[in-house]
């Protein structure tokens, strides 16, 4: 004997509906109805997974975004709609926990990877300074590196794409890529443009 469970939203209101359900009809053209070769019972859905809060029964909900969505953006969003399903259902004490929030861990690596890339900005100036015995070059670094990141900020905004870990990654190995350009330019006299261009 098997067992099969369907689901059918909006097309049946009510079990007897779905037992004279007509699957097939024979040669002679008489009806098969599902009650005549299956047991239609109606039931609840057996329980896979149980969600406790501080020992007690709760009920769960997991957001998902989409791929071209800001996941902390879409996090803050989500907690403005809980706080205000808490003030809406105050009197029946409904009260919302986040268990899991990714955009925090999105949140602390974006904030280590800024920490990280104005280091680094400094430290490209100091080994210019320290080893290369090069003031100018100092200076353009502590200048146009910034400069050049608040340039990408304004480009990438206008273009739609948002401040991730990709770009965030991207922008730290294109800040080591600069500055070795500016400095092999400046030795071989390459005009600016020119420079850009390699």
């Amino acid at each position: 004997m098997s067992k099969t469970t369907v689901r059918i939203t909006g097309k049946f209101t009510n079990i007897d509906q779905i037992r004279n359900l007509i699957v097939a009809t024979t040669r002679r053209g008489s009806t098969i109805r599902l009650s005549d070769i299956a047991d239609v019972s109606d039931g609840k859905k057996e329980i896979t997974n149980i969600n406790r809060l501080d020992g007690k029964e709760a009920f769960g909900i997991q957001v998902r975004k989409r791929t071209d969505a800001n996941s902390v953006a879409v996090s803050e969003l989500v907690r403005n709609q809980l706080q205000q399903l808490e003030s809406k259902y105050a009197n029946i004490n409904l009260k919302f926990t986040v268990a899991i929030d990714t955009s925090t861990f999105t949140l602390a690596a974006a904030e280590a990877v800024e920490h990280d890339l104005l280091l680094a900005i400094i430290l490209v100036a100091l080994v210019m300074l320290l080893f290369l015995h090069s003031i100018r070059n100092s200076i353009i670094v502590m200048i146009s590196v910034p400069c050049s990141l608040v340039s990408a900020f304004i480009v990438m905004y206008l273009s739609g794409y948002t401040l991730n870990l990709m770009t965030l990654l991207a922008m730290f190995v294109g800040n080591g890529i600069f500055g070795r350009r500016l400095h092999c330019g400046y030795r071989e006299h390459i005009p600016p443009f020119g420079n850009g261009q390699r």
